[in-house]
């Protein structure tokens, strides 16, 4: 750990000087190497011979911590610095940033950018860019907006890099992302892979397929490379918004340009194709994911028995769910959940009731959607005991999840003929500030 023991004494000395030129270069060997625990002996032996470590050394030493992704040691050999007077530069300070940066810690590099005005060292496009970057790994859009009208102000062109941080700063919202677009475009900043990459991930957050769609077409027009993560945030973004013949064309034109199709791709068009209710595409799609050797997960089969709603398709859902077990694909309460929930649909209570038990016996928790369900096929089954055991262990979850639960206990209740149970359900609810659903 830094900072070094004792002040250190200057390399006036040939012998001094010699000391400190070979150790640099053994500062910067460690840091071309990521070693960067290595680098900071040889600092701690190069003061103890006599000798204080310089603005080369030092900067060495920071780049190798930067490289290193240790952000503390970084930042207490910069405090150093500014105590031992050892001049700071651009240089000291941007490799400090770096560490900052990697290690998430955009508290800490704000702090290295505002000390950079006191020891006098030039603030330029490379230390905001990483501080900007920073800030966007820590998910701190505001600091990066800030940082922004710092450069302009202080007349550092802000370049590709920074607004492409600012642009994934502001994933979460779409509108913020867009005006910045716009900015660019007026300061004739150039767009790269990864800054319209950034963009189409917040129109997937913020359901703007149009606009992920007019971006994935602006970036071919730039005869810029479209990646496999780029086209899947576009496909999420046309699912979400339950636009599936747009998601679709993009997974058909990936193939046509031979863009990698991965899991997520898959996922993303097929459950795309859930919100259209068009369930033989989302059949074709499985197929010809399994044909190109993409091996479906618990998403997948989640989304597959969603598609599957109607009183004809049970037996598909119900097939694919025991593929899904003969794949030894792990299954959570979502699948389960809506894979009893189309047999619920169908009227198959048996069906239903088996697939909730398998998932008692495979140790899945029992989430509020699978206890409704488990609920109603207890009444179309008539077990009205065993539904209210079903439901026994989801109270005490909020009341949105449990104005359904109770509800369906009403009425395992009401068809039991339990009504002591009933009026005191319908009681709870009220003490929890709500009213029962029409349905209880």
């Amino acid at each position: 750990a830094f900072p070094p023991r004792g002040g250190g004494g200057r390399a006036d000395s040939e012998p001094l000087r010699h000391v400190l030129s070979s150790s640099t270069e053994a500062i910067r060997a460690d840091g071309k190497a990521s070693r960067w625990a290595s680098a900071l002996r040889t600092l701690r032996h190069l003061q103890d011979a006599g000798a204080r470590p310089d603005t080369v050394a030092c900067s060495a030493a920071l780049s190798a911590l930067g490289r290193g992704s240790t952000w503390l040691p970084a930042f207490e050999l910069l405090r150093w610095m500014g105590a031992a007077q050892v001049p700071c530069n651009s240089f000291t300070c941007g490799a400090s940033l770096s560490a900052c940066e990697k290690d998430r810690q955009w508290c800490k590099g704000l702090e290295v950018l505002a000390a950079m005005a006191s020891c006098s060292a030039e603030c330029n496009v490379v230390t905001c860019s990483a501080a900007a970057s920073a800030c966007e790994k820590g998910e701190q859009w505001r600091p990066v907006f800030q940082l922004l009208d710092k450069a302009q102000s202080l007349g550092v062109e802000s370049n590709t890099v920074m607004y492409s941080a600012t642009v994934r700063a502001c994933r979460g919202s779409w509108r913020r992302m867009a005006l910045l677009l716009i900015e660019m475009h007026v300061c004739r900043v150039a767009l790269n892979g990864y800054t319209y990459g950034a963009a189409i991930a917040a129109c997937e957050t913020g359901k703007q397929w149009e606009l992920a769609l007019a971006l994935l077409s602006e970036m071919e027009g730039a005869r810029i490379d479209c990646s496999t993560l780029v086209a899947n945030a576009a496909i999420s973004a046309c699912e979400k918004s339950k636009k599936w013949l747009r998601g679709l064309q993009i997974l058909g034109h990936m193939r046509l340009r031979r863009i990698p199709c991965d899991i997520i791709t898959y996922n993303a068009a097929i459950s795309a194709c859930e919100g259209g209710e068009v369930w033989p595409k989302a059949l074709d799609l499985f197929f010809v994911m399994r044909q190109a050797g993409v091996a479906g997960d618990t998403v997948t089969y989640g989304a597959m028995a969603k598609t599957c709603h109607g009183p004809d398709r049970w037996e598909r859902c119900v097939g694919l769910f025991r593929d899904m077990r003969h794949r030894r694909v792990d299954g959570n309460a979502a699948v389960y959940s809506a894979a009893a929930n189309v047999c619920e649909k169908a009227n198959i209570w048996q069906e239903g009731l088996l697939l909730l038990s398998e998932m008692e016996s495979s140790g899945v928790p029992c989430d509020a959607a699978a206890c409704s369900t488990g609920a109603s096929l207890h009444v179309m089954s008539m077990q009205w005991q065993a539904g209210l055991r079903l439901l026994g262990e989801a109270w005490g979850r909020s009341v949105e999840k449990d104005l359904i639960m109770h509800g369906a206990a009403v009425r395992l209740s009401s068809e039991g003929h339990e009504w002591p149970t009933v009026i005191g359900l319908l009681a709870s609810v009220r003490q929890q500030g709500a009213e029962p659903i029409a349905s209880a």
